[in-house]
This record gives structure tokens, sequence and C-alpha cells, in this order.
């Protein structure tokens, strides 16, 4: 599932709208009554542009029908009602309609012409009243497959942003789901560690505490965003380390970055997960001077995390990283990076090696 900036048709509907009005109602429906024109001075292209106003009125019942009709239809996936709508908007409507706009125009106007015109249009729609039929298709058939095309493209487009929203807002709640089980997986780490400290009796306990207190705020406040710096990840990644080298008297703890910028986002916490199964299944746990390598480059906005620890001589005695940590960082990367992502990881030669790369680049 991926994330999207925002979806950028939103005025798309409404610029089609404003098409269909311009180009089919002023200019096709236009030609079409100034034909029945008897025209006497012909002085210019446009002659009549009062009919281009009466072209347009014929037409606004028709905003009931895309506008309020149709997409209610559509919503309540009542589609067998389309038809009851069309033949409603053409056979029924169309007539009181065009009765109506046609005889307030034959009164407004007193151009000769254009009165005669309004006068021979008012006659041919007052018998169509008095009968209940008759019905010009030649200009009816076009406004409904007009009409209906901006009703389906608005409702095409609505259904495209309502089904973003949603698609923005499961993906949000995955997101929040899963940070919530990495924050209290942290803190229990850090407060274990705490805790071996104070054992020990070691006197720069408050310095360590120090440090986990920034990495404590930085957990609950700046990861709670969807992107963060990388610059800032990778200070916190690195007082992380530190605090671990501090309490932990038996691992070397190497920990090296190149190329890091001030403009490049990450997805908050990503790395974590490996750096603490790292140490939590290293083999510090069973000998003196294991050893934790970790690495982190970026090149050309992909970024390229390394992390290998030293494992038991015997497999069976200590497996490799298992638990919620390992688990949220494959949902996470399923999340923010489709497709954009390489994981390997390397269980040989006594050592457990994670290779990860992830193209930053947003899309």
């Amino acid at each position: 599932m991926q994330t999207h900036s925002g979806l950028k048709t939103g005025g798309l509907p409404l610029i089609y709208e404003i098409t269909i009005w311009v180009l089919y109602v002023g200019t096709y429906k236009y030609a079409y009554y100034v034909d029945r024109v008897e025209i006497v001075h012909n002085v210019s292209m446009f002659p009549y542009p009062q009919v281009a106003i009466y072209a347009l009125a014929m037409s606004l019942y028709w905003l009931l029908y895309y506008r309020a009709a149709v997409p209610w239809i559509l919503r309540h996936k009542k589609h067998w009602l389309l038809l009851i709508a069309i033949l409603l908007f053409v056979l029924v409507l169309s007539i009181p309609n065009n009765y109506f706009v046609t005889w307030i125009f034959m009164q407004l106007n007193g151009q000769e012409e254009l009165h005669r015109f309004y006068a021979s249009e008012f006659a041919v729609y007052a018998r169509r009243m008095a009968y209940g039929r008759g019905w010009s298709m030649n200009i009816l058939a076009p406004d409904l497959i007009a009409f209906s095309s901006v009703a389906f493209l608005r409702y095409a487009i609505e259904s495209e942003q309502r089904n973003w929203q949603m698609e923005r807002q499961n993906y949000q709640l995955k997101i929040d789901a899963l940070r919530a089980k990495i924050n209290p997986h942290f803190l229990f780490n850090t407060l274990n560690s705490v805790y071996g400290m104070t054992l020990l009796g070691k006197k720069d306990a408050p310095d360590f505490i120090l440090r986990m207190s920034d990495a404590m705020r930085y957990i609950l406040y700046e990861s709670s965003a969807e992107r963060v710096l990388l610059e800032k990840e990778v200070a916190f990644i690195e007082s992380y380390f530190a605090i671990e080298n501090q309490r932990l008297g038996n691992v070397r703890i190497r920990f090296a970055s190149q190329g890091i910028d001030s403009s490049t986002m990450i997805a908050p916490l990503i790395l974590l997960p490996f750096i603490e199964n790292a140490i939590k299944h290293g083999a510090q746990h069973f000998r003196e001077n294991a050893q934790i390598d970790s690495k982190i480059t970026l090149q050309e906005n992909r970024l390229y995390f390394e992390i290998a620890n030293d494992v038991h001589d015997n497999p069976g005695m200590l497996k490799g990283p298992k638990g919620v940590g390992m688990e949220n960082v494959r949902a996470r990367l399923e999340l923010c990076y489709p497709g954009k992502y390489i994981l390997k990881i390397d269980e040989g030669n006594k050592q457990y090696k994670v290779y990860l790369s992830i193209d930053l680049n947003l899309s």
C-alpha cells in the first residue's frame, strides 16, 4: 500500500462541467436554436447572443439530474433507478421546463425576430403541455449524453477520493498500531538496561539515564511523524548504541555512518528492531569479547544499512532475531516502502547479518 501526497484531481470535475456548459450549451445548443430564428439583420458571426442565454436557461434543469439524482442513485447503488431518472428528465420534466422558460423569454424580449422565434417555440411547447407528449430528441439525446458524462465523471472522481481517504486512514491506523508496539518494546529494553547498570553499581549510570531520556524523547515525540530527517534517526541510533555500549561490558559495538545529509527523510524507527535484536540475541550473553558491527550509508538517495552480530557457536543455543520487533519492521517496510526495499539475512559463519537497502525517493 503506497502512501500518497494527495489527489490532485479535485478540480477536474468542475473544469469538465464548465467545459460542457461552455462548449456544448454555449456553442452546440446555441447554434441549434439560432438556426431556428429567421435572421433579418445578420451583422455578426455571433447573431442574437440572447439565444445563448436562452439555451443556458433551457438546460438548467439538468443540474438536478447530474448533481442530485444520479449521484444519489450511484451512492446508494440503486442502479435500476437510473432508467427512471433518465425517463423522468427526458420525457417528463423537459416539457414543462421548455414551456415555462420559453414563456418567460417571450415576455421579456421585444426584438421582433426573437419575439417571433420565442412565440413559435412557445406554441410548440404549449401543444406538448396540453397533450403530454412530443419531444425534440435531436436536442434531448445530446443533453442526456453530455450531462450524464458530467454526472459519471463527478462520481468517479469523488469515489476515487473517498477510496484514497479510506486507504490513507487504514494506512495510518496500521502505522499507529505498529508504533504502539515498538515504543513499549524499546521502553522495556532500556528499562532492563537501567536495571542491569544499577545492579552492577556503575558510576556512569546518571549519564546513561540522560542518554536514555533523550532517546525516549525522540521515540515519544519526534517519531510520531510519518517521516523524520535521516540525520536525526542516525543520531538516535548512535545514542542507542552508546547506551548499550555503556551497559554491556563484554561486547564491542562499532557503528559508522556515511553520506548522511540534512534533507533526506525516512520512516522513523524503521531500523531499530534490527539493532535491538542484534543486542538481544548476540553472543555477548554467552561469552566475552563479542562484537556488533553496523553501518549506514546514503548514496543517491538510497539507504544501505548493515548490521552483524556474533552468535553462539551452537546455533541451537541462540536463534536469530524473532519477536514483535522483527515482525513489525517487516510489516512497516511493506507499508512504507512497498517494492522499494531489499532485505537479506545471512546466518552463516557464526554471525547473524542483516542487509537492508531502501529507495528513499518520494513517490
